[in-house]
């Protein structure tokens, strides 16, 4: 461990103890609120994300944590990644394409994100065709968000494919809860410019409010070797344009989200562009006493392309205009829901829904200057550049298109038969076009057996099918494999958490048991052999520790602990092999403080730190390990993996001037050189480094 990340833990373990001591000798008696809010009512806050019915915290039959729009500001969070950061169990990192990898408690995937499930405002946002959820970063408004709804472990009980290691749902501001104007514009370093705008107005019955924001950030200023024998900037821009609203009407409501999104990758000037389109429109009514009824029609429709460089013009005589690839797809989703939420009696309510969607992917096209993409050195096309490529004809999806429909049916009953206990059980059973019938089953046992005491139990079993690339590719980093099976996981909970007059404490056990891993061997290839496969599965065991203290009026302060063990077990070519998951940190601590003082101003300084990581040992194409031929050793990643402390600070000035609030924030305070890796290349660039940025804000 260097020096600096030795001083940086040093002063994080003596900040956390002198708050502790402050805490146990205070003489400030009153606990006035802060954020408006005391130890008690911060765990009574209720949260629809765990039963789509509203409960306490500490009653929902899952581990629920919650970000408000609050939050975000004073801990002058950039992105939802930048929050998820702080998470326990979460750790995500750039890869070296600029896309995010994630992992949730040890279950985490070498190339994507599609492990894990975020709606915005109830409505599915992963990508159709790779299945992503997080990806690119810097698209979702932060500004726009009113709350975060988090759920560490599986959701397919209640919301099907793709909620499998966790689940997020991001909901936005409307009028009944921020009416008025808020504008906000924000620049700093790495070429950063955002600007944002917030409007919601509300009349008896009717509510309207619409948000907006524009951003460019460069999002970092490292530099790599080119290849060529000179040194190059990582190419990782973002040129981001988002729109929400929010629209009410008695029983009726409607939400929609428009993104166009433009990011540069790591390969030259590699750029992706995006366009989707989500919507919700809702009606709630009570029917009687004892039933409510909810149903929605929800979707979502965009484009998504990579405009791939590969050579830049004028470096190889033979390719003169360069070598270009430019794969697109488009993608579609509609759906149905409905809800009956029925109140058997004073200790017993039932919900049963059901839910129908169909989507797809089509025009799967893929674009070229050069005649042939299996070739080692393709012909290049007369006269073709980046502008004028030709529709590759083999394509790189089968028949170009794929259709998929889903009808589900979901009951889920909570009981309570004593004051102190209480039972939710229920499942979703989902019949898919794509994987055939799945059934998911929940349990949760919630007991109060002391005063402030809560006690949980609870089990459930998720899947993710497959996405149209693992299935139908058949041109890229792997080719697609129509017989995969989809993952499944079964997740073994206990919670034991306590409330003292200002703190909170809570410890989690968990046991997630994962089979049917898709994996594809890490190594670009045009050999078919080259695929996905269902060849493994995954064992994660773990604790986390949750500790938040509300010190006094003043000072808010919170602490995290997790510790995770993860193994795969993989059957290679005949032969099974047991090794620890790669990429994932053992432990996993962040930290923050909040202190408000003077009415008018208020610092926050958080820290996340991540554990040595294991590295992953490159493979050939029929997924043998590779080994140094001098020395016979295994070939892995050089650089250095975890082992970091990553420290973050902002500063708010609210209402000194009327209307106005003014932030400067600095992340990566000490500059900490940290790297991630990918299962493809040897080196990598290093993370972000160092970045300033100055917010001003007017709302009336």
């Amino acid at each position: 461990m260097s020096s600096k990340i030795r001083f940086s833990f040093l002063l994080t373990f003596l900040i956390s103890v002198s708050i502790s001591i402050s805490w146990a000798q205070s003489l400030d008696t009153s606990m006035s609120k802060i954020f408006s809010m005391d130890i008690e009512e911060l765990m009574n806050t209720k949260v629809n994300i765990a039963t789509k019915s509203e409960q306490k915290i500490t009653e929902s039959p899952s581990i629920v944590s919650v970000i408000t729009s609050n939050d975000i500001k004073k801990t002058g969070a950039r992105e939802l990644e930048d929050i998820l950061q702080f998470i326990p169990g979460f750790e995500l990192i750039r890869r070296l394409g600029g896309e995010y990898g994630i992992g949730i408690r040890g279950v985490k995937d070498s190339r994507n994100t599609s492990k894990l499930l975020i709606m915005v405002d109830g409505v599915p946002y992963n990508q159709i065709f790779y299945g992503n959820s997080v990806a690119q970063g810097y698209d979702i408004n932060i500004d726009a968000i009113d709350r975060i709804e988090i759920i560490r472990g599986p959701g397919s009980a209640l919301y099907g494919r793709n909620a499998f290691s966790g689940v997020i749902n991001i909901i936005t501001k409307n009028a009944l809860t921020n009416d008025g104007l808020i504008a906000r514009g924000s620049g700093g370093t790495f070429n950063t410019k955002s600007i944002s705008a917030y409007y919601g107005i509300k009349k008896k019955k009717f509510n309207s409010s619409i948000a907006v924001r524009k951003i460019n950030t460069d999002i970092t200023d490292e530099k790599f070797s080119d290849g060529f024998g000179g040194i190059a900037k990582w190419n990782l821009f973002r040129n981001n344009l988002s729109l929400n609203t929010n629209i009410g009407y008695g029983k009726f409501s409607f939400s929609g989200m428009f993104l166009d999104l433009k990011g540069g990758g790591f390969l030259n000037q590699t750029e992706v562009l995006s366009k989707t389109g989500y919507y919700s429109l809702s009606y709630k009514d009570n029917l009687s006493p004892k039933l409510n009824l909810t149903s929605k029609i929800f979707g979502s429709y965009g484009s998504y392309i990579e405009d791939i460089e590969t050579l830049k013009p004028g470096l190889d005589s033979t390719y003169p205009n360069g070598i270009y690839y430019k794969p697109r797809v488009k993608q579609y989703l509609v759906g149905f829901e409905t809800e009956l939420g029925y109140k058997v009696s004073t200790r017993n309510n039932l919900l049963i829904g059901l839910q129908v969607d169909f989507h797809g992917v089509y025009d799967v096209l893929i674009s070229a200057n050069a005649d042939s993409l299996f070739k080692e050195y393709p012909d290049p096309i007369a006269n073709a550049g980046r502008d004028n490529q030709t529709i590759y004809k083999p394509g790189w999806f089968d028949k170009n298109r794929h259709d998929y429909h889903n009808l589900a049916v979901f009951m889920q009953d909570i009981w309570q038969p004593t004051q102190m206990l209480a039972i939710t059980i229920g499942g979703r059973y989902d019949m898919d076009s794509q994987i055939g019938a799945t059934f998911n089953p929940r349990l949760g046992i919630v007991l109060d057996p002391f005063r402030n005491t809560n006690i949980k139990l609870l089990y459930g079993r998720a899947y993710r099918a497959p996405s149209p690339s693992e299935q139908f590719q058949t041109l890229g980093f792997a080719f697609g494999n129509k017989n995969l099976k989809p993952e499944i996981i079964n997740t073994f909970e206990f919670v034991l958490s306590h409330r003292f007059e200002r703190m909170s404490s809570s410890i989690s056990l968990f046991r997630n048991e994962l089979k049917n891993m898709i994996y594809a061997f890490p190594i670009n290839s045009v050999d078919s052999s080259n695929r996905y496969y269902n060849i493994g599965k995954n064992t994660s065991t773990g604790i986390e520790f949750e500790n938040k203290i509300l010190i006094n009026k003043h000072i808010y302060f919170f602490m995290n602990y997790s510790f995770t063990i993860s193994e795969n077990t993989d059957t290679i070519n005949g032969k099974v092999v047991k090794y620890t998951h790669q990429d994932v940190a053992p432990h996993k601590i962040s930290f923050g403080i909040n202190y408000s003082f003077k009415k008018y101003f208020n610092i926050n300084l958080n820290m996340f730190y991540r554990s040595t990581m294991k590295k992953f040992i490159l493979r050939d194409a029929k997924g043998n390990y590779l080994t140094d031929p001098n020395t016979g050793d295994n070939v892995m990643v050089n650089d250095p993996i975890g082992n970091f402390a990553v420290f973050n600070s902002t500063f708010y000035i609210d209402n000194l001037i009327k209307n106005l609030g003014l932030s400067l924030s600095v992340y990566n305070i000490f500059n900490q050189k940290y790297y991630s890796q990918d299962t493809e290349h040897l080196n990598q660039p290093s993370q972000p480094g160092r970045q300033f940025i100055v917010h001003l804000s007017y709302s009336i």
